[in-house]
């Protein structure tokens, strides 16, 4: 007989042997040797004897095996979408949980990350629940790192110079600017209204643009 662990292993389930004897009442008793295998499975050699009331005996054995061929349950934690920078260990992300019936479950995990702009990612995260026979199943959590966030950016204050004057940015002053997630890229570009003689004001927009195109912009006032 072959049994799903966990399994009832008591006579009541495999059965029980019967036995007649043409001259007496008989008695039957039965005695196990087990060996036990993976997980809680085992192979149970069951002896049976039947013994008459004058001592006369007769045995014979039955095999019960408990297998396990039921992979475990998986359930994988939620999938994420989280801010760059991010952390993205199983400690912020969650752990897989899994659970056998029959014996106790290894749980493993394996990334496979494609990379975006900047520090952003989209990471696919294969958990694998492993019983002590062998059997498996996994899931997939998806974790994503997006960057929507623009650079911090400072201004260089506003300038009143003498003319004639040295305009450039040089002279007058760079944006200070700062990303969490990647390199930043600074431009500006003049807007330029002229007033008496050789005097104007400038009004110079910088712009501060990350690796994934979220920019912030200010204006310096250049008053010559």
């Amino acid at each position: 007989m072959t049994l799903a662990c966990p399994a009832d292993t008591k006579t009541k389930n495999p059965g029980v042997a019967t036995a007649e004897d043409n001259c007496s009442t008989v008695t039957v008793t039965f005695n196990d040797v087990t060996t036990n295998l993976c997980g809680n499975t085992k192979i149970i050699a069951r002896t049976w004897t039947a013994t008459d009331e004058c001592s006369n005996t007769l045995s014979g054995v039955q095999k019960i095996t408990v297998r396990d061929i039921t992979p475990p349950t998986i359930t994988c934690p939620t999938n994420l979408v989280l801010e760059c920078p991010a952390d993205t260990s199983t400690n912020a992300t969650g752990v897989a949980t899994a659970q056998d019936e029959c014996s106790t479950v290894t749980v493993t995990y394996h990334d496979f990350q494609t990379n975006g702009c900047g520090g952003t990612a989209t990471i696919f995260r294969t958990w694998s629940a492993v019983d002590g026979c062998g059997n498996s199943n996994g899931c997939v959590q998806t974790i994503v790192v997006q960057d929507t966030t623009a650079p911090s950016l400072v201004c260089p204050s506003d300038k009143i110079l003498e003319c004639p004057a040295d305009t450039t940015t040089n002279n007058t002053g760079v944006v200070i600017a700062s990303d969490t997630c990647s390199a930043v890229t600074l431009t500006f570009n003049d807007s330029v209204s002229n007033t008496c003689g050789n005097t104007f004001v400038i009004l110079r927009t910088w712009t501060a643009t990350d690796s994934c195109n979220n920019s912030t912009n200010c204006v310096q006032k250049i008053t010559v």
